[in-house]
């Protein structure tokens, strides 16, 4: 369901709405400063311990142990039976969506010397 909720905020232009798993290259892509994380921890939004984060509307940090806590569920099931005959949201244009992303970490990886890259 990750992989359908940030392509669906990817392709819908809502990039701060991507879910991510809240560990170090969360914080080293959006580049928080002290003060941001602060800020969110001392309002009770933002947990180390939580396994998934995104932004709030002001780019600070928000976490959670729930992914359906980022997902809106009912946006992204309407929006997958609207682009059903999409093949890029389609159960067979999945895959192949999915071996694009892979191919183009392949590519990633081979130009610029990352060895070690999970896909989501």
């Amino acid at each position: 369901m990750l992989d359908l909720w940030n392509a669906f905020c990817e392709d819908d232009n809502c990039f701060d709405d991507r879910v991510w798993f809240n560990d170090q290259e969360y914080f080293d892509m959006h580049e928080f400063n002290v003060r941001h994380v602060s800020n969110a921890v001392k309002n009770n939004r933002y947990n180390f311990d939580h396994k998934w984060a995104t932004l709030d509307g002001y780019a600070n940090p928000i976490s959670s142990n729930e992914l359906l806590d980022f997902i809106d569920y009912d946006l992204l099931m309407t929006s997958l039976k609207r682009d059903a005959k999409d093949t890029k949201y389609s159960i067979e244009g999945l895959e192949k969506y999915r071996h694009n992303v892979e191919a183009r970490t392949q590519t990633i990886r081979s130009t610029s010397g990352i060895k070690n890259v999970d896909i989501i």
